[in-house]
């Protein structure tokens, strides 16, 4: 049989399986539901036996299609295939922004390389403020204890409350953040492009130099501080992560502390022996 026979098995295996995995979920939950709203006492031995044993028939299916992947497995392999080691954009613009030579770059496509720099650079900073707002209000909110009063014991409320409200402040910076990320990942690959295309056109003109005499060159060099910003990054990358995670460190033991300090440490424990006595039921 043909590895391309195979295959198409293979795939018409993974469809099935995928089909009786989605329905038994589906099932499971429906089931949740109904045990939830079967009478007063709904999570009894009795009433969740009754409702399982009624999804036990594609359980099983599904369950013995599992077993049989395994046997398909044996009796079918797949040849394996030698898998390329995924290189990130990131580090692919790196590489090929080592070979570039501005100078020599011709004016149209170091404009566009500088551009798209630019908007990634900027992207960046607004996704900073973002984040930097949100995580502002969000603490400002935790840390007032007026937004905790525990009134009639209603911990578990209070708790997801303040949940909901601090959410609130953290969903502009979420999803502004996977934004930019999908925004930078396609300006990469645009200036990954312009860059490999100034590198062939550099060394297919090895005389190429779209600026005249060393001082237009610097005044060049002067127009594009984003390449000394990146440099400088780059040289300075082992102290800049040091210092960062020092800084994070402190600041978290710093809000630690002043927990500590101002009974906020006291409060998470009641309400943690509140949750476990009244919600879980521990204790």
């Amino acid at each position: 049989m043909s590895q391309t026979t195979i295959k198409r098995i293979h795939l018409a295996y993974g469809i099935v399986l995928s089909l009786l995995v989605i329905t038994l979920g589906v099932l499971l939950i429906a089931s949740c539901l109904d045990i939830y709203h079967s009478g007063p006492r709904p999570f009894s031995t009795e009433s969740v036996s009754e409702h399982f044993a009624a999804i036990a028939l594609p359980f099983y299916l599904c369950l013995i299609w599992v077993l049989g992947g395994f046997v398909l497995s044996i009796a079918l392999p797949l040849e394996k295939s030698k898998l390329k080691a995924y290189v990130s954009p990131e580090i692919t613009l790196s590489r090929l922004s080592g070979k570039l030579d501005m100078e020599r770059c011709p004016e149209e496509l170091a404009q566009g390389i500088r551009d798209l720099r630019k908007w990634r650079l900027i992207l960046t900073l607004v996704n900073t403020v973002f984040f930097l707002v949100g995580a502002t209000l969000a603490l400002i909110y935790a840390l007032n204890k007026n937004n905790f009063p525990a009134a009639d014991g209603q911990f578990n409320a209070e708790i997801l409350r303040g949940t909901l409200k601090i959410s609130r402040y953290l969903v502009l910076p979420f999803l502004s953040s996977i934004a930019v990320s999908l925004a930078n990942h396609e300006f990469r690959k645009r200036e990954i492009a312009l860059t490999k295309e100034a590198i062939a056109l550099c060394a297919a003109n090895p005389t190429l130099c779209r600026t005249s005499g060393k001082v237009a060159c610097d005044a060049t060099k002067r127009l594009c501080p984003i390449k000394k910003i990146t440099s400088v990054f780059a040289k300075r990358e082992k102290e800049i992560l040091l210092v960062t995670r020092c800084a994070v460190l402190l600041i978290g033991l710093a809000f630690v502390i002043v927990g500590i300090v101002n009974g906020g440490m006291a409060d998470v424990v009641q309400k943690a022996i509140k949750i476990c006595t009244e919600c879980i039921g521990l204790g």
